[in-house]
């Protein structure tokens, strides 16, 4: 008895003296970060928050709507639609991957916005709640389980094997030792709370436009989040546009008041097109609707071979402008939310309890894939510049869609798939004329494909 006293109490000792070892460590380790200049840094740095992209994009677009009696995020007096979309980028600016990082964020907010399109159509959500009350009251003692709640039993929840070893020296046999590792408490009381949500809402969208944008940090310091935010609009005209694009036919389409903006992009500085991204519709110099999509992408400045790296962006920057068309055309979106809220309070056995609350929140915005057999466009503006904040390289592509570049593209195509049984027959004809005119004794060239 009295050995396996002095082994308590060596055991005792040794656990207390880690303790005030780990202690005094923490303490040296805390004094040292405390006079570490980026924890002076830290403590020094004062953040003060700005007001937010979104906000001043919300504030901006509410004025100038309501002085034309239309509302935000409702259907107005003629038919058109606006809603805001926001997200915030992964990468913070001035590291690398930013401006990928800022166009995944802009794809973000085109679709949170284009989630609140689909849910103007109509939501189905479902709930469901339930609880829980156990309550194992016992009378009298249970003398092994008192047993069991000892200085050394609540040791063991710490310590390793070594305290096994030091209980089994004590007198506690092998098998009572591993049960008491693996031994799930007994439950003696619990009041429990479940409760969940899901949210469903889904539609096929068109013709949904981008007609400002507001980006930017969302602080004064360094290491400040960078927030995008977008204002989408529906329009029956823009609807009209995207069946015309997605079924390739020529419908009519009532003339519109001419705009600049077409020009404006065209002969307008580099850096002025940074800001645009996504798909826009204007009105050319006659009238006619046309929709123009943007692209961008990074160039990394430090590779060898620069003129390859811009080439490459380029093309990547022009795949970004298709793919915005098209998703402009027809995009099938399906919006979810999950909420889930639980809450345990459980006491156990020996005394202890435990007590466990989760808010779980998970909202998914998903795209159906989908193809485009003929996308008929044309480039009209190609560029390169540096990000206002950050001065990392950007290149860019603008295309557009028009009703008559349409027109024209199809009738190239039926030329181009002219089928050569009538090739050879227009030979046949243009040599027949040709030597008719021989026979008036006029005799002209037949290369002047100018004229």
């Amino acid at each position: 008895m009295k050995s396996q006293f002095n082994l308590f109490t060596k055991i005792s000792f040794i656990f207390i003296t880690c303790l005030t070892f780990i202690h005094s460590q923490n303490k040296d380790n805390i004094k040292d970060l405390a006079g570490s200049k980026a924890m002076q840094d830290a403590t020094n740095q004062t953040f003060e928050i700005l007001e937010l992209p979104s906000e001043k994009l919300e504030n901006w677009v509410e004025n100038k709507l309501g002085s034309r009696g239309k509302w935000l995020g409702e259907v107005n007096d003629d038919g058109s639609i606006y809603m805001i979309g926001k997200a915030t980028t992964v990468i913070k600016p001035g590291k690398p991957g930013f401006i990928t990082s800022r166009n995944i964020a802009f794809r973000k907010a085109v679709l949170d916005a284009k989630s609140q399109f689909v849910q103007l159509t109509g939501v189905k959500i479902s709930s469901e709640e339930g609880m829980s009350l156990l309550n194992d009251k016992k009378i009298g003692n249970d003398l092994d389980a008192e047993k069991q709640v000892t200085f050394l039993d609540k040791i063991k929840r710490l310590a390793n094997e070594s305290v096994d070893k030091a209980l089994i020296e004590l007198g506690v046999s092998q098998t009572e030792v591993s049960k008491m590792n693996q031994k799930q408490k007994e439950k003696k009381f619990q009041n429990a709370y479940e409760s969940r949500s899901f949210a469903l809402a889904t539609q096929m969208l068109k013709g949904l436009s981008i007609c400002k944008i507001a980006e930017g940090q969302t602080s004064k310091s360094r290491n400040s989040g960078y927030e995008v935010a977008v204002v989408l609009k529906y329009t029956t005209e823009n609807q009209a546009l995207a069946a015309m694009i997605q079924d390739d036919a020529s419908y009519y389409v009532q003339r519109g008041k001419p705009s600049k903006t077409l020009d404006k992009i065209k002969r307008g500085k580099d850096e002025n097109m940074v800001p645009r991204l996504g798909v826009t519709t204007t009105i050319d110099s006659n009238g006619q609707y046309v929709v123009i999509a943007y692209g961008q992408e990074e160039v990394d400045m430090s590779t060898d071979d620069l003129a390859l790296q811009l080439k490459l962006s380029q093309d990547m920057a022009k795949n970004n402008a298709m793919e915005n068309l098209k998703n402009f055309v027809a995009q099938d979106i399906a919006w979810e939310e999950l909420r889930e809220k639980v809450e345990k309070d459980t006491k156990f056995q020996d005394g202890s309890a435990n007590v466990f609350q989760r808010d779980r929140f998970e909202q998914t915005i998903k795209s159906k894939s989908s193809t485009l057999p003929n996308l008929r466009f044309y480039p009209i503006k190609k560029w390169r510049a540096k990000h206002p904040t950050t001065g990392e390289m950007i290149t860019g592509v603008a295309i557009a869609w028009s009703k008559e570049f349409a027109n024209k593209s199809r009738a190239v195509e039926e030329t181009l798939n002219t089928p050569n049984s009538q090739l050879y027959d227009n030979s046949e004809e243009e040599n027949q004329e040709i030597n008719r005119s021989s026979n008036d004794g006029i005799y002209m060239s037949d290369d002047d494909e100018d004229f």
